[in-house]
């Protein structure tokens, strides 16, 4: 379970404070020296927050299901994967389903070093599974074993697509350039109990202005800044 908050600074008219809280369960199908399997269902509430006497923005309820897996080709090199399929309720935009995927490879130069690199997909469907958001990214990420139970992952995303559709599959908007650095921290507090932090930075540049005042600057430039602490469980 965690909380997520994007930073709110009352000096600029644009800015606002998105909230989130969501739990995830996950239960294990398969674990063998090669292989394994997992499955995990998530619920998230969201809301966002902005300046007294501005239009309201979305607030949604999430329903989630999420296979993922590991096949280990030998001590170095595995692939990975993960699927997610999510129905929204009471969400004021167009989408209503969203399925995205990530999978790569992950390379163990060490117990405490490893390096991973995937691909990340990510489409949006109104409820008659008309298209309205399709994204694409190249990630790394950096996993370090600092002690036994410290754990800190830097990691990089670049954006290849991020396009939105109307009803009529009529492109609306599209992202010029854009990416994402962050690191996530985890500290294992027993076998069973985790707590973590994440912390990121998002610039990016559009074709056209977003809505509601979300871009800035004849440029229509976009930055976010992300912050996330969490609890995990194992049971």
């Amino acid at each position: 379970m965690f909380k997520e908050s994007w930073p709110y600074f009352t000096t600029s008219r644009d800015s606002y404070i998105r909230n989130r809280t969501q739990i995830d369960a996950i239960k294990k199908m398969i674990n063998t020296p090669t292989s394994d399997l997992e499955l995990g269902f998530r619920y998230r509430k969201e809301s966002n927050d902005v300046e007294p006497n501005t239009k309201a923005r979305s607030s949604n309820r999430l329903y989630g299901l999420t296979p993922a897996g590991e096949y280990r080709f030998n001590d170095d090199w595995s692939f990975n994967f993960w699927l997610s399929y999510f129905y929204y309720s009471n969400y004021f935009n167009d989408s209503s389903h969203e399925a995205e995927t990530e999978f790569g490879v992950t390379y163990k130069y060490s117990d405490a070093l490893k390096a991973k690199f995937t691909v990340y997909i990510d489409n949006q469907w109104d409820k008659h599974f008309s298209t309205r958001f399709l994204q694409s990214q190249v990630r790394a990420y950096l996993p370090i074993t600092i002690k036994p139970n410290w754990k800190i992952t830097p990691y990089a995303r670049y954006f290849l697509q991020e396009n939105t559709y109307d009803k009529n599959n009529y492109l609306t908007q599209e992202i010029k350039n854009g990416f994402r650095i962050g690191s996530l921290v985890e500290y294992q507090v027993t076998p069973s109990l985790t707590l973590w932090s994440e912390f990121a930075y998002e610039p990016s540049t559009w074709k056209s202005p977003k809505k509601n005042g979300i871009t800035s600057g004849y440029d229509n430039k976009q930055t976010l800044y992300l912050s996330k602490i969490g609890v995990k469980y194992q049971w």
